[in-house]
């Protein structure tokens, strides 16, 4: 219906300016008419014209002296286009073709309904969000899959990756949701933290932060600033994580 509006607006604010267009010959009148009718041939509105002729006198200015010369006639043209109503036909085909698609599954229908299934193509974003990374050229732009098998297992290694991405970005909202302390203002330029945290914003924090190891086993992870640390301390312990577990 908003669509079916903003077409009204338009047509209306067309028809005003070419209405307050003047013409000195019919002919001219007729050709503005012609390309107003091709532009909005397939309006979802019907519409008509009148011709409106205007006659002036036009007489010299001064006194007219004892033989005054007879007035000359200026005649202008001007279009009075008007809308008329709706185009049935062409307003049932648009209304059909903007609210109405085909949904293709192999849902059954005793395992949902045609409802809960539009919901879940609706809410699709939620998971299709994430598929860019797999467009990205970065993760295998230096690996030459040879053939079906490797390019599969690829397949399986990012999916698996991505699955997990999603966990650590669902854990970190769910204890962002339950925390009752006061959170750090740990968020983008040290803003409070929102409700949509991301991996995205916890691989960022932690970006330039690296293990450092010593001897044969033994790590520990060191931080470039504090601000770094209580940034990462607080996300991972949204995780219900700490340090200690990056390190395990």
């Amino acid at each position: 219906m908003k669509k079916v509006e903003n077409e009204l607006l338009c047509l209306e604010k067309d028809i005003k300016s070419v209405n307050a267009k003047v013409f000195v010959c019919k002919s001219d009148a007729e050709k503005e008419w012609e390309r107003f009718r091709k532009e909005h041939r397939n309006s979802l509105y019907t519409y008509d014209v009148a011709y409106v002729e205007t006659r002036v006198e036009k007489r010299k200015r001064g006194n007219p002296g004892k033989n005054p010369k007879p007035p000359t006639i200026e005649t202008k043209w001007n279009l009075n286009i008007r809308i008329t109503g709706n185009d049935d036909k062409r307003m049932e085909t648009f209304r059909r073709s903007e609210e109405s698609f085909v949904l293709i599954t192999n849902v059954k229908p005793d395992e949902h309904s045609i409802v809960e299934v539009l919901r879940q193509y609706k809410n699709r974003h939620v998971v299709e969000v994430s598929f860019r990374y797999f467009k990205e050229p970065n993760p295998a732009s230096v690996i030459y899959l040879k053939n079906e098998d490797r390019i599969k297992a690829l397949m399986m290694v990012l999916s698996v990756s991505l699955m997990i991405r999603a966990l650590m970005q669902y854990e970190m909202r769910k204890g962002y949701k339950e925390s009752k302390e006061p959170l750090p203002r740990v968020g983008w330029n040290g803003n409070k933290l929102q409700p949509g945290l991301t991996a995205h914003f916890l691989s960022v924090a932690m970006q330039n932060e690296y293990f450092i190891k010593e001897g044969k086993s033994r790590y520990y992870y060191t931080f470039s600033k504090p601000f770094s640390e209580l940034r990462v301390v607080t996300l991972l312990g949204l995780m219900g994580m700490c340090v200690e577990d990056l390190l395990g």
